[in-house]
Order: structure tokens, then sequence, then C-alpha cells
């Protein structure tokens, strides 16, 4: 602090302020810590040193079981998926052959009315069953974007 006199008799004082700040980051002390805790307790340095050291192989430990993992799951997702994909194939495949069956039952079953059997009336609703189911069809496709 330093006083100047003024005129008048008046005093001016000022006042001056240093800071001095150093900022460290880091998995370890700054330098001048760790020899401040060398001066303190001998060998410290290397007990600070073998510490880092075994906490960043656990932490690699730890992370290669966790990426293990990760990718144990990520295995196991996709064998559900495909097993899901498979199964809707199988069901589609299997609802595309009974459909078949049923509509070839249908037209064999309306050619013998008609032909055999002179029952014209049934041979239509025989052929009309799968006609309208293959119409449906048709038109499910295109509400649900499955037949682009």
């Amino acid at each position: 602090m330093a006083a100047t006199k003024l005129q008048g008799g008046a005093i001016r004082t000022t006042t001056q302020e240093t800071r001095i700040s150093s900022h460290h980051s880091g998995p370890l002390p700054s330098p001048q810590t760790l020899a401040d805790y060398e001066q303190l307790q001998p060998g410290s340095i290397e007990r600070i040193f073998s510490m880092a050291e075994k906490e960043q192989e656990s932490r690699i430990e730890r992370e290669r079981i966790q990426l293990d993992a990760d990718i144990e799951h990520r295995n196991v997702l996709t064998e559900l998926q495909k097993n899901a994909h498979r199964g809707t194939f199988i069901s589609d495949y299997l609802g595309q052959v009974m459909g078949f069956i049923v509509a070839m039952a249908c037209v064999a079953g309306a050619i013998y009315a008609g032909a055999f059997l002179d029952r014209p009336w049934v041979a239509a609703i025989l052929v009309s069953v799968p006609t309208i189911g293959i119409i449906n069809a048709v038109r499910g496709m295109k509400g649900n974007g499955r037949g682009q």
C-alpha cells in the first residue's frame, strides 16, 4: 500500500494486488506437488505412480469387460431379430400355401359341382370364395405398403 500527500493535506492511498494461480489437470499431481510429497515422505512418488498404474489397468479391464458385454448383447439382439424375421417368413409362406390349397379345393369343388352335380349356383359360390379372398389380399397389400 502506498500513500501520497496531496495539496491541502489530503492523503491518497493506493493498493496493488497481484494474484498468481496455476491449474493442473491429469491423473497425477503436478510435478511440484509430487516433489513436495517426496520431501515429506521419501518413496511416495513411486507409490503414487504405482497406484496410478494399477488404477489405469483396472479401468482398462472394466472397459474391456463392458465392451465384451455390449458385443454379446448386440449378438443376442441380432440373433433374436433373425429368428423373428425367419418366423415371419415361415408364417407368411405357410399362409400362402394354405391359401393356395383352399383356392384350388374351391376351384376343384366348383368344377365338380358344375360339371357332375349340375349345380351351377354351388359352383359360383365355390369360385367366388377364393376370388373374394384374392381381391381382399390385393387391396390389403395396397393399404399397408407391403405390395410396393
